[in-house]
């Protein structure tokens, strides 16, 4: 997203970063980056063949985007939930998953 948005908008990698995460901009940064989102969603519809599901769960700062979950659940025809706490799970996870060092 943020290369796309770089490329774009014909600024650095560090400013589009910047503008992604800027709430206020969001009507004008998600019509760039939705392709990328449709794309996301398509490699996931492609993990997900063959295999029985009612509803995916999308986390992390991308699924921020207001319309990030109905752009997902019209690519995959199933039933997409953003969690309250996207931004938690990944970091909730890696900690849970974390098995301490042995000296």
């Amino acid at each position: 997203m943020t290369l796309v948005l770089a490329g774009y908008y014909g600024i650095s990698i560090e400013e589009a970063e910047e503008l992604k995460k800027d709430k206020s901009r969001e009507d004008d940064v998600f019509p760039v980056i939705k392709p990328v989102v449709q794309k996301m969603a398509s490699i996931v519809k492609g993990f997900l063949t063959d295999h029985e599901v009612d509803r995916v769960y999308v986390v992390g700062g991308a699924s921020c985007f207001k319309d990030f979950e109905s752009t997902f659940e019209k690519e995959l025809r199933i039933t997409t939930v953003k969690t309250n706490d996207s931004l938690l799970v990944t970091p909730l996870g890696i900690a849970w998953n974390a098995q301490p060092q042995s000296l």
